[in-house]
């Protein structure tokens, strides 16, 4: 089951207008944390380029492999929503 539905059904209300490849709070993090820190803007910038290898599909590591699958977490999208919903 993806993610979408598993909200739906938690929210019991229909989601509109999914952003998956959303990095813009990367621009807030910045604005507010490290602007009066001096920090290279560049390094900083760079986690927001850093998951497009995995959007491109050119990861080189499969995710079902058993050295993967050995450190998986063993509980289910749904059960991490739900868990981080009753915090």
């Amino acid at each position: 089951m993806q993610i979408v539905p598993i909200v739906e059904q938690y929210i019991d209300t229909p989601v509109k207008d999914v952003s998956y490849k959303e990095v813009s709070l990367i621009d807030i993090v910045y604005e507010y944390k490290y602007t009066a820190t001096k920090e290279s803007k560049n390094i900083i910038y760079s986690i927001k380029r850093a998951p497009e290898t995995a959007w491109e599909g050119k990861f080189s590591a499969s995710t079902t492999s058993p050295e993967i699958l050995k450190f998986a977490p063993k509980r289910t999208p749904a059960d991490t929503l739900k868990a981080l919903l009753e915090r």
